[in-house]
């Protein structure tokens, strides 16, 4: 029923819009229309609860990315797909073939998935870069964007107004790919390698993993639930009776516990 619903309504809009804005109008239009119809794909939203299952020493920026800087990500796959949309406007008002960009596309992915391979910390991003560029063509884009590229198509006078907008469905799979990649980079200085799960939790790597949590009632939440025993105390300076003594004070103090546990009321007695 979206299928159905969607197709017309973006042919529609594609054949309306050049007759009645500049080449500008349809462009921006393009870039929003894209980012907008990512926003709405059911597959993105699941990046945003995705990251309880990543080990933050093992993967630290996935793991940002997945956490702290999820709804980030949700935004840089979006401008991926608008920039894809508009640059496939652009090309049917240029009567540009499809195949250099794409041959342009593939090849900077394969540079920067061969550049993922030698860094520790972006390689763990690959898998997610390349999901990324696989979920945008769902239910929701693909239908409205396919039926804008034939409907624009069509209106500038291809001859291959119906095919043309596969293409556009090929760019908007590939240029989200490439936004992930970019927000990665962009991220890389700001978290520490990835290291064993006691050296991580040490007192000596506290300002190195800071920016992976809010606050350091965060970081004592994701460690008391998610950290093996040999991790947590390595938290508290190696002492087993420190940690002992911090689980009491939470045990008494109802206020320490809300604030360490938001949002998860049965953390502490799990």
């Amino acid at each position: 029923g979206l299928l159905l619903g969607l197709m017309p309504l973006g042919e529609r809009v594609g054949l309306k819009l050049p007759q009645k804005s500049t080449l500008p109008v349809v462009l921006i239009f393009a870039l929003v229309l894209g980012f907008l119809a990512t926003l709405a794909e059911p597959s993105i939203q699941i990046l945003q609860t995705t990251g309880r299952s990543v080990k933050a020493w093992e993967a630290p920026l996935l793991y940002l990315m997945l956490t702290n800087h999820s709804q980030a990500l949700v935004y840089a796959v979006g401008v991926g797909v608008g920039v894809a949309v508009l640059l496939g406007m652009f090309r049917f008002y240029r009567s540009w073939s499809l195949k250099p960009l794409i041959y342009c596309l593939v090849a900077g992915l394969i540079v920067f998935t061969a550049w993922a391979y030698r860094d520790p910390n972006i390689i763990h991003i690959t898998g997610l870069a390349w999901d990324c560029g696989a979920v945008t063509t769902g239910p929701v884009t693909v239908p409205l964007v396919l039926a804008l590229g034939i409907g624009i198509s069509r209106m500038v006078g291809s001859q291959e107004s119906g095919s043309m907008g596969f293409g556009l469905v090929t760019l908007a799979s590939l240029v989200p790919v490439f936004a992930v990649f970019l927000l990665g980079a962009f991220y890389l200085p700001h978290v520490p390698a990835p290291m064993k799960e006691i050296d991580f939790f040490k007192t000596e790597n506290r300002e190195k993993i800071k920016p992976l949590f809010r606050t350091k009632e965060e970081l004592i939440h994701y460690l008391l639930l998610n950290a093996t025993p040999a991790g947590q105390i390595a938290f508290f300076d190696g002492k087993p009776e420190k940690m002992t003594e911090y689980l009491e004070q939470l045990a008494k103090d109802t206020s320490l516990r809300k604030t360490v546990f938001a949002g998860d009321p049965d953390g502490f007695y799990r």
